[in-house]
């Protein structure tokens, strides 16, 4: 049975990650962000940095929400969609802090949770539950991260710099598959970098979000573009910041910032490839959210952050008759992370 792999599109991944340590002790349990107690500042402007201290360990919940639907007309329409609920319980331990405050983390999936449904068909995995041979099998990627330990370096301004031991994941992964006939090692690195770059490093940095370098206060606001490849258009995702408060949250002081996600597009919209001929739309961008950062403690106590996008392309392409053959693609896709301190 082919295993079951939720996968995004390069532009929906990288959506997924825009709007997307301290002392022993943690703030514990989920907070409510709609009546939190206002602080006054005075005025005073803080630089957000995240704190580590070696041997500390923090707890983290990310829930990943996608909705998504593909359709494509032409003589008739074909129409496929996906709603899936994807649930990481994670273990963060600092193992040490270098010369540059730079963190050496252990990082664990204690629990790995999704509730699936898919052109009608209901998937679910629970890693704690007694799985059957055939659920390991289809879950095969989600079995292995389960329990799984590996390595991650952050710095102060949340930027992930680097996941490590990802290989020990794949043997895990080629073990449980029981293949028989081995990897080369050439096959084996680019699965490692595939599965470092476009999931196990995305999921760290939802729980590392970078902040403006210069210091903030009620009010201030900031932006962070990023360039992206959307067939022959040149797509710029623009995260536009504000400080809307700072707010207490238990015993500490925390900053209320919110998010929104807007584009600009540029470049070439028709491209050809192998015969065809595509004609893309502007894509249709909207998103926001809020992010808690305790500013005491130095880390995300809670983000919940949305992305919305649909991009349409004409295609068109001449039949063996040499009749040409008009059909469009319209994908809609609906992001939401939700991180939350424990």
């Amino acid at each position: 049975m082919r295993n079951f792999v939720l996968k995004l599109t390069p532009l929906f991944l990288i959506l997924a990650l825009l709007l997307g340590c301290s002392k022993k002790d943690s703030q514990s349990g989920s907070v409510a962000t709609n009546n939190l107690q206002s602080i006054d500042m005075k005025g005073e402007k803080i630089a957000l940095k995240y704190q580590f201290e070696k041997g500390e360990k923090l707890h983290y919940k990310l829930t990943t929400i996608n909705n998504s639907v593909q359709s494509i007309i032409a003589d008739s329409t074909q129409k496929s969609d996906a709603a899936t609920t994807l649930t990481y319980l994670i273990d963060l331990e600092v193992l040490d802090v270098d010369k540059d405050n730079v963190a050496g983390l252990s990082v664990t999936f204690s629990s790995v949770n999704l509730n699936a449904t898919i052109d009608g068909k209901k998937y679910l995995y629970d890693s704690k539950a007694n799985n059957t041979r055939e659920d390991k099998q289809k879950f095969l990627k989600y079995e292995a991260e389960a329990n799984f330990n590996f390595h991650a370096r952050v710095d102060t301004k949340g930027e992930v710099l680097e996941v490590s031991r990802i290989d020990k994941l794949i043997e895990k992964m080629i073990g449980l598959q029981g293949q028989k006939q081995p990897i080369t090692p050439q096959q084996k690195q680019q699965a490692v970098d595939q599965l470092s770059q476009q999931e196990i490093r995305p999921i760290i940095q939802l729980l590392f979000r970078e902040f403006s370098p210069k210091a903030i206060g009620k009010d201030s606001v900031w932006t962070k573009s990023v360039p992206i490849n959307l067939g022959p258009m040149q797509v710029e995702s623009i995260e536009n910041f504000k400080v809307d408060d700072f707010v207490k949250v238990g015993d500490y002081k925390a900053i209320k910032i919110s998010a929104n996600l807007s584009f600009k597009v540029s470049g070439n919209k028709k491209g050809e490839q192998n015969g065809t001929t595509f004609t893309f739309d502007d894509p249709k961008v909207s998103g926001g959210g809020l992010i808690i950062f305790n500013i005491e403690k130095g880390n995300i106590i809670k983000s919940e952050t949305t992305s919305n996008l649909e991009v349409s392309v004409q295609m068109d392409v001449k039949d063996p008759k040499q009749k040409m053959v008009h059909a469009k693609r319209i994908e809609t896709n609906m992001n939401k992370n939700i991180v939350e301190l424990l």
